[in-house]
C-alpha cells in the first residue's frame, strides 16, 4: 500500500483499456486493483480519504511505479463528467492537491471518432435507442462532445503540472501502428524496464462489435432496466445485466453469418453528421496542435 507515482487520465474510448492491460503486466508497475477509480471526480470516493485511496494499490519488492487509471479525469471534475465553465471543480485541481508531483499519461484520439465510439458504446449498454440518430445523441449528451475539446483540458493540466510530468500519446500512432515503440516509450517514461513485452500486445480491448452484436447486447441490458422497473430483486437485476455481453458473444457465435451480416441491423452515422463534427473540432484541434507543438492526423 502506498502512494501512486503515475495516473492515465483519459480520454475515455482512446486506448485506455489497452494500455491499462499492459501496464498491469509489467512486473515493475504496480496497477490498482481495478481500473477507474475515479477517486478525482466523485465526491462519494473522495469524501473516503486518502488513506482508503492509497488501500487501493499494491506493491512488491520489485514495484517501481504505481498508478491507476481513469479515463475521465482528463475533462472532469467534482461529480462532472465535463468541468468546463467549472474549472475551481476540475480534477487537475485536486489531483495537484494531494500528488504534484505525479506522473501523467493522456491518450488522445480524433474527436469525431471518439465521440462515435461513445454513441455506439452508450447503445451496446442500453442507454441510447437503436432508433435514437448520433446527432440526437449528441443533444441529449453535450458532454460527449466537451470532453473532445481537448485543449482546453490539456491546458488546465499543463497550468499545474511541468511538461517533464506529463506524456501525450495519439491513439491513430501510438495504438493503431506502433504499439511496441509506444510501449517502450511509456515505460521509459515511468522508469521501469523499457524491454519488458507484455502479451497480447495486438488483441484489441473494448472492440466495438458488429451491428447485429451491438443490438443483441442492447436488447440483453434493456431486459436489465425492465427487471430493476418491475421491481424484480438486485441481484437478479445485475445478474441481467452482466449476461448481456455473454449473449451477445453467444449470438455472434452461433447465428449464421448469412443473418448476422444483413444489413438490416445497420444503425448508420450519416456523413454530413460526421462533417458537422468534424466542423466544430476545427478550431480547437487547431490550438491543440499549438499546444502539443506538432501537427495531429486528423
Amino acid at each position: 500500500m502506498g502512494d501512486p507515482s503515475f495516473l492515465l487520465i483519459g480520454a475515455p474510448k482512446c486506448g485506455t483499456n489497452w494500455l491499462t492491460e499492459m501496464l498491469r503486466q509489467h512486473p515493475q508497475v504496480g496497477m490498482s486493483s481495478r481500473k477507474e477509480l475515479h477517486f478525482f471526480d466523485s465526491s462519494h470516493r473522495f469524501e473516503k480519504g486518502l488513506d482508503w485511496y492509497r488501500s487501493q494499490f499494491t506493491d512488491s519488492p520489485e514495484t517501481a511505479a504505481t498508478g491507476e487509471a481513469t479515463a475521465q479525469y482528463l475533462a472532469g471534475g467534482m461529480d462532472r463528467e465535463c468541468c468546463v465553465g467549472h474549472e475551481e471543480d476540475s480534477c487537475a485541481r485536486l489531483v495537484h492537491r494531494c500528488y504534484p508531483d505525479l506522473r501523467l499519461i493522456l491518450m488522445l484520439r480524433n474527436p469525431v471518432d471518439r465521440v462515435v465510439s461513445s454513441y455506439y458504446q452508450r447503445m451496446r449498454r442500453g442507454a441510447v435507442s437503436p432508433r435514437t440518430s448520433l446527432t440526437g445523441y449528441i443533444r441529449a449528451c453535450p458532454s460527449k462532445i466537451e470532453v473532445g475539446y481537448y485543449a482546453a483540458h490539456l491546458h488546465r493540466w499543463q497550468a499545474l503540472f511541468h511538461p517533464r510530468q506529463m506524456l501525450v500519446l495519439i491513439f491513430e500512432e501510438a495504438v493503431a501502428a506502433n504499439r511496441r515503440q509506444t510501449l517502450q516509450a511509456v515505460f521509459r517514461f515511468l522508469e521501469v524496464d523499457p524491454w519488458f513485452v507484455p502479451q497480447d500486445i495486438d488483441t484489441p480491448r473494448n472492440a466495438r462489435p458488429s451491428h447485429f452484436g451491438t443490438r443483441v447486447e442492447h436488447f440483453g441490458r434493456r431486459l436489465a432496466r425492465a427487471a430493476e422497473r418491475c421491481r424484480l430483486p438486485e441481484r437478479i437485476v445485475r445478474a441481467t445485466d452482466r449476461q448481456a455481453s455473454r449473449l451477445r458473444r453467444y449470438a455472434e457465435a452461433h447465428t449464421p453469418s448469412r443473418v448476422t451480416d444483413s444489413t438490416r441491423w445497420d444503425v448508420p452515422v450519416e456523413q454530413s453528421e460526421l462533417n458537422e463534427l468534424a466542423a466544430l473540432y476545427k478550431d480547437p484541434n487547431r490550438r491543440l496542435e499549438g499546444l502539443l507543438g506538432r501537427s495531429l492526423p486528423w
